[in-house]
Protein backbone atom coordinates (compact mmCIF):
# COMPACT_ATOMS: atom_id res chain seq x y z
CA UNK A 1 0.00 0.00 0.00
CA UNK A 2 1.37 3.40 -0.90
CA UNK A 3 1.77 6.20 1.59
CA UNK A 4 -0.74 8.39 -0.23
CA UNK A 5 -3.44 5.73 0.04
CA UNK A 6 -2.69 5.25 3.71
CA UNK A 7 -2.71 8.93 4.64
CA UNK A 8 -5.61 9.99 2.41
CA UNK A 9 -7.87 6.92 2.62
CA UNK A 10 -7.10 4.68 5.60
CA UNK A 11 -6.57 7.36 8.26
CA UNK A 12 -9.76 9.33 7.37
CA UNK A 13 -11.76 6.10 7.16
CA UNK A 14 -10.47 5.05 10.56
CA UNK A 15 -11.32 8.44 12.05
CA UNK A 16 -14.79 8.21 10.48
CA UNK A 17 -15.42 4.82 12.11
CA UNK A 18 -14.35 5.88 15.62
CA UNK A 19 -17.67 7.64 16.47
CA UNK A 20 -19.47 4.33 15.86
CA UNK A 21 -17.09 2.57 18.24
CA UNK A 22 -17.66 5.28 20.85
CA UNK A 23 -21.43 5.01 20.38
CA UNK A 24 -21.51 1.22 20.67
CA UNK A 25 -19.14 0.91 23.63
CA UNK A 26 -18.90 4.16 25.53
CA UNK A 27 -17.26 2.81 28.68
CA UNK A 28 -13.53 3.25 28.36
CA UNK A 29 -13.94 5.01 25.03
CA UNK A 30 -10.36 6.28 25.18
CA UNK A 31 -9.24 2.73 24.43
CA UNK A 32 -10.76 2.59 20.94
CA UNK A 33 -8.34 4.94 19.17
CA UNK A 34 -5.43 3.35 21.02
CA UNK A 35 -6.53 -0.14 19.99
CA UNK A 36 -7.25 0.75 16.38
CA UNK A 37 -4.08 2.70 15.74
CA UNK A 38 -2.01 0.35 17.91
CA UNK A 39 -3.15 -2.57 15.78
CA UNK A 40 -2.22 -0.64 12.64
CA UNK A 41 1.22 0.10 14.07
CA UNK A 42 1.78 -3.51 15.11
CA UNK A 43 0.78 -4.72 11.65
CA UNK A 44 3.04 -2.24 9.92
CA UNK A 45 5.99 -3.13 12.14
CA UNK A 46 5.40 -6.82 11.51
CA UNK A 47 5.19 -6.28 7.75
CA UNK A 48 7.93 -3.62 7.76
CA UNK A 49 5.74 -1.15 5.87
CA UNK A 50 5.90 1.84 8.18
CA UNK A 51 4.32 4.98 6.73
CA UNK A 52 7.44 6.98 7.62
CA UNK A 53 9.66 5.29 5.10
CA UNK A 54 10.27 1.71 6.24
CA UNK A 55 13.71 2.39 7.70
CA UNK A 56 14.93 0.06 10.38
CA UNK A 57 15.15 1.53 13.87
CA UNK A 58 12.45 4.11 13.22
CA UNK A 59 9.82 2.38 15.39
CA UNK A 60 10.00 5.01 18.18
CA UNK A 61 9.15 7.74 15.66
CA UNK A 62 6.33 5.59 14.27
CA UNK A 63 5.06 5.03 17.82
CA UNK A 64 4.98 8.81 18.36
CA UNK A 65 3.14 9.29 15.06
CA UNK A 66 0.52 6.69 15.89
CA UNK A 67 0.13 8.15 19.39
CA UNK A 68 -0.64 11.46 17.68
CA UNK A 69 -3.21 9.71 15.45
CA UNK A 70 -4.76 8.07 18.52
CA UNK A 71 -4.92 11.46 20.25
CA UNK A 72 -6.68 12.95 17.24
CA UNK A 73 -9.05 9.97 17.30
CA UNK A 74 -10.27 10.84 20.79
CA UNK A 75 -12.43 13.67 19.44
CA UNK A 76 -14.54 11.54 17.08
CA UNK A 77 -14.75 8.75 19.65
CA UNK A 78 -16.11 11.03 22.34
CA UNK A 79 -18.51 12.53 19.80
CA UNK A 80 -20.00 9.04 19.53
CA UNK A 81 -20.15 8.80 23.33
CA UNK A 82 -21.95 12.17 23.51
CA UNK A 83 -24.49 11.04 20.92
CA UNK A 84 -25.17 7.85 22.87
CA UNK A 85 -25.63 9.73 26.15
CA UNK A 86 -27.95 12.27 24.52
CA UNK A 87 -30.06 9.43 23.14
CA UNK A 88 -30.17 7.74 26.56
CA UNK A 89 -31.25 11.00 28.24
CA UNK A 90 -33.97 11.49 25.61
CA UNK A 91 -35.25 7.93 26.12
CA UNK A 92 -35.21 8.35 29.92
CA UNK A 93 -37.16 11.61 29.65
CA UNK A 94 -39.76 9.95 27.40
CA UNK A 95 -40.10 7.06 29.84
CA UNK A 96 -40.51 9.42 32.80
CA UNK A 97 -43.11 11.48 30.93
CA UNK A 98 -45.08 8.34 30.05
CA UNK A 99 -44.95 7.22 33.68
CA UNK A 100 -46.23 10.63 34.86
CA UNK A 101 -49.05 10.55 32.30
CA UNK A 102 -50.02 7.05 33.39
CA UNK A 103 -49.99 8.08 37.06
CA UNK A 104 -52.04 11.18 36.30
CA UNK A 105 -54.64 9.22 34.36
CA UNK A 106 -54.92 6.73 37.24
CA UNK A 107 -55.49 9.59 39.70
CA UNK A 108 -58.08 11.18 37.40
CA UNK A 109 -60.00 7.91 37.13
CA UNK A 110 -59.99 7.34 40.92
CA UNK A 111 -63.59 8.07 42.16
CA UNK A 112 -62.62 8.99 45.74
Amino acid sequence: MSLAVYYFAVIPLTLALLPFFGYLASRGAWRWPALVFGAQLATMIALRTLPIGGLRGIEPLALALFALFAGLGLGPTYLGVALRRARQRRRAARFAAAARRAEFSLQADDPR
